[in-house]
């Protein structure tokens, strides 16, 4: 069984970024690094491959040269094959134009499975799985933290819902799995291993190589258009509202305190058992926690 694991290259937003009317402003030495989401994808494809015999690992990513730098992560951690779909002009492609380069790629593989994080770092639009799986014509399921491969042609996952909750889901292969970001914490790649997958080939592979043109990626072909970003904005400071069972004196010094409220005074009981059994039952009767 073959998966393939889509892999982007993102920003490290760890470093102090500034927004500039649509555009990021990048530091003199920017730091890149494989998105979050998907490096957690490519670990679940390790744990199906290291659980089941005869299993295929090829992860493919679209961006410029850089971009090699999370293919050589991928061999490292245990990829058996990597594609880069290797041109500048997909630096600015929005998610529709990244999917339709990639399902050409895609098709020509003999894929059982498709592995995505659920959203990237820069974007976070969540629109390339979907976008992908229309274009290849297979189920896609979204918020994946768990999956098992029931039979050949089978396979049960777990999905992220609201408030901590689960959905069991069965699914037939092929099918695309978009991964949430929280479902694990990607493993540990040894330096010796980086260095080691340095030296293996990259599949290149240009636009000509899979049948599209300068004019079907990039801002010209783009359905979507970035029209400004921003920072996001500081979250207020909660103040405390003094209680108005207060006198006026009391509410501004707690206002000019900077609305810190005084803490509850504690105390240490020492004495027999008792009589310490008597304390404690007494104290929940005057919380109100036990009845009078």
């Amino acid at each position: 069984m073959k998966i393939v694991v889509c892999v982007k290259q993102v920003l490290d937003t760890r470093v102090p970024l500034a927004v500039n009317g649509s555009v990021v402003q990048k530091e003199p030495s920017p730091i890149y690094i494989m998105n979050p989401a998907d490096r957690i994808a490519l670990d679940k494809a390790l744990e199906m491959k290291a659980s089941l015999a005869g299993e295929e690992i090829t992860v493919i990513t679209a961006g410029p040269a850089r971009a090699e730098q999370v293919l050589h992560m991928a061999l490292a951690a245990g990829a058996d094959e990597v594609v880069h779909l290797k041109d500048e002009a997909f630096e600015a492609s929005d998610a529709y134009t990244t999917a339709l380069a990639l399902s050409r790629v895609i098709k020509e593989l003999n894929y059982t499975m498709i592995l995505c994080g659920n959203r990237s770092l820069d974007i976070g639009a969540s629109q390339v799985p979907a976008f992908l799986a229309e274009s290849l014509g297979i189920p896609q399921v979204t918020g994946v933290m768990e999956l098992e491969i029931m039979s050949p042609g089978r396979v049960k996952l777990w999905r992220r819902l609201e408030k901590g909750r689960r959905q069991v889901i069965e699914c037939p292969l092929p099918a695309l799995y978009a991964v949430d970001s929280s479902a694990g914490q990607p493993r540990y790649v040894s330096e010796f291993s980086l260095r080691q997958a340095a030296k293996r080939r990259i599949r290149s592979l240009t636009l000509a190589d899979i049948g599209l043109t300068q004019v079907d990626v990039g801002p010209q072909a783009s359905l979507i258009r970035v029209v400004s970003l921003s920072p996001p904005k500081p979250r207020p400071k909660k103040i405390y509202i003094p209680d108005g069972s207060l006198s006026a004196s009391q509410r501004m010094s707690y206002l000019l305190s900077g609305g810190l409220a005084k803490g509850k005074e504690s105390s240490l009981l020492e004495g027999t058992a008792d009589y310490l059994a008597e304390q404690i039952i007494k104290y929940l009767i005057d919380e109100g926690i036990l009845p009078k």
